[in-house]
């Protein structure tokens, strides 16, 4: 790991203990342990290191998704891959917050709130989310528009109900209900 990613992993984590606006420049150097002309080098500003993690640790994902990859699989392959992909990405989560995923809905949010690029970004992935599911239902099951829409909302709500259950209830094992 290089010295930006070890500043933006302590970022992340003091962004995440504290907030954006509660975490301090000073706790930013003094976690990096690195001095504050180190640390001005790979980064001119806290906003900086804000836009810099939430483009590593939410925006990079949404935007590195490989939908030519899952447009080409069948609805059960979806599904399949979809609930792995959830499976993983819980896991990752529970380490990154230290087992307290709740905090990392909190920057999501923040971050939703108060960067237009996020929002963006992050609408036109459910969006597609949406469609290329719907689409599958309407291949797979020979369906209308509107039933292929209702299916599609039922799986994504499910996964991302499951996400907001697991950041609740971080200690249960929500492995059997992507499962099913």
């Amino acid at each position: 790991m290089n010295t930006k990613e070890k500043i933006a992993e302590i970022a992340f984590q003091l962004f995440t203990q504290n907030g954006y606006k509660a975490t301090s420049i000073a706790q930013l150097v003094t976690n990096s342990g690195l001095s504050k002309g180190a640390f001005y080098h790979h980064f001119k500003s806290k906003q900086a290191v804000y836009e810099y993690v939430i483009d590593c640790y939410f925006l990079s994902y949404y935007r590195d998704f490989d939908w030519v990859l899952f447009e080409k699989l069948t609805l059960d392959e979806f599904k399949d891959e979809i609930t792995n992909m959830y499976i993983e990405f819980i896991s990752q989560i529970k380490i990154l917050t230290q087992n307290n995923p709740s905090k990392y809905f909190i920057l999501f949010f923040e971050a939703y709130n108060n960067m237009t690029d996020f929002k963006n970004v992050v609408q036109t992935f459910y969006k597609t989310f949406k469609e290329v599911l719907s689409k599958k239902h309407r291949a797979g099951k020979k369906t209308t528009v509107e039933v292929g829409e209702k299916e599609a909302m039922n799986m994504i709500t499910k996964f991302e109900g499951l996400f907001f259950w697991f950041a609740l209830f971080p200690e249960e094992d929500i492995h059997q209900y992507l499962n099913n």
